[in-house]
């Protein structure tokens, strides 16, 4: 069953299902319309260019993977 919205989880592993979105499932036994999978990433270098501040990548129709990038003088926001 899909639920209308957007959920966004957050994962240090970006590779493997979020606890949250088991939970989730388990909880409601449903899916939003759209989920995103989201990790903020600390790069080895102090500033990290806009340009390359965020990487989105399709995973089927109803996740996508949201990987964002600061260096480790930034501070996110």
């Amino acid at each position: 069953q899909l639920m209308s919205g957007t959920a966004v989880f957050l994962t240090s592993d970006p590779a493997s299902a979020p606890t949250a979105l088991m939970h989730s499932l388990k909880h409601y036994k449903a899916l939003h319309e759209q989920n995103v999978i989201l990790s903020v990433v600390t790069a080895q270098q102090p500033v990290v260019p806009d340009s390359e501040r965020v990487k989105m990548e399709t995973v089927n129709e109803l996740f996508m993977r949201v990987t964002l990038t600061f260096g480790y003088m930034e501070q996110p926001n």
